[in-house]
């Protein structure tokens, strides 16, 4: 087993990292140089970094200014500093940049910068994934971006070194490694994983409540995706309307993707007005053929701090309770 994942108990992978590597140089005043100026890492000019040994790097710096919009203190990730020099790295790995980070780091190195003319400021900002940031890279070479699989690649030219060794594996374990990694795929999982959570919602919401499963609508019908109006769910028809083609009832149970968010969905509607065994209709229009058409809608957007298989169940099991007269 990996020496670093064996030791992380559960601290926070991008803390984890970020202070592994600020251990790593921290021990060689050479290898840290290089790392500075490594054009695919840091790409800091040469002429730009002391020569006089004052070169240090540091994790978890505090900065007044740098506080998040909650108040709640903030700290940059790695300081690197040394006569006249300052560099702030922001690093990121499953997490996106929040809050005007970089504007905030800008703020502090240029209030810095105003009180010593002589101090060379850089701004770096690292991240696991590709992704478009807050913040202009400049010709000056003050702003730049990079990835881990860069770090990755730089560290390997010194795997010989078994602390960087375990290390390069760990990053290879976390996927940090690769730089065909882009921050889509890692919504793309994220999108899959939720989308398992609402087919099983779905699943169980027509397993439990009577009015879809025996009396009215089919059974044998399972969740499907709808790409033309992005909404995923139940479509089911009133099944006893064979011998009345033109009277019918159907059942949209499901959710609706829109650009604010995900919302849970039931849309119930009929042309078969009259016989209908269901109330709360709340709309009356015409389709295509001109044909009145009776229906309901009950929508509600899931919050991001509510989303419980339990509750968003019971939403839909009470609704559908709500709907039905009998």
């Amino acid at each position: 087993m990996n020496i670093f994942e064996k030791i992380q108990h559960g601290t926070g992978l991008e803390n984890y990292c970020t202070d592994i590597l600020v251990g790593i140089l921290q021990k060689d005043a050479d290898l840290l140089r290089k790392f500075c100026t490594n054009k695919e890492v840091l790409n800091i000019p040469e002429d730009s970094i002391p020569n006089d040994g004052s070169l240090k790097i540091e994790p978890q710096i505090y900065y007044k200014g740098i506080d998040d919009i909650n108040k709640e203190r903030s700290y940059v990730d790695i300081e690197i500093s040394g006569t006249d020099f300052l560099c702030f790295l922001e690093m990121k790995v499953e997490s996106k940049q929040n809050g005007g980070q970089l504007t905030k780091y800008d703020n502090v190195l240029q209030k810095l910068k105003k009180e010593n003319k002589d101090l060379n400021i850089i701004l770096r900002f690292c991240t696991k994934y590709s992704e478009k940031v807050d913040f202009e890279e400049r010709e000056d070479g003050y702003f730049k971006k990079n990835r881990w699989h860069q770090i990755y690649t730089f560290l390997k030219n010194y795997e010989i070194n078994p602390l960087i060794n375990e290390f390069l594996e760990f990053l290879t374990l976390n996927n940090m490694d690769n730089k065909s990694v882009v921050y889509e795929v890692k919504t793309a999982l994220s999108f899959y994983d939720n989308f398992i959570a609402f087919d099983q919602i779905l699943r169980n919401v027509k397993k439990e409540n009577p009015f879809i499963l025996e009396k009215h609508f089919s059974s044998k019908i399972n969740p499907d995706l709808h790409f033309k109006e992005k909404r995923y769910g139940l479509f089911l028809r009133y099944k006893d309307e064979k011998e009345h083609k033109a009277l019918w009832t159907a059942i949209f149970v499901g959710f609706r993707f829109r650009e604010d968010g995900i919302y849970k969905l039931i849309w119930l509607w009929s042309k078969n007005i009259i016989e209908s065994e269901f109330n709360k209709y709340d709309f009356i229009k015409s389709n295509k053929n001109r044909e009145k058409i009776s229906g309901l809608k009950v929508e509600e957007k899931i919050e991001d701090n509510s989303l419980l298989v339990s509750d968003i169940e019971k939403w839909f099991l009470d609704e559908l309770k709500n709907i039905h007269s009998k």
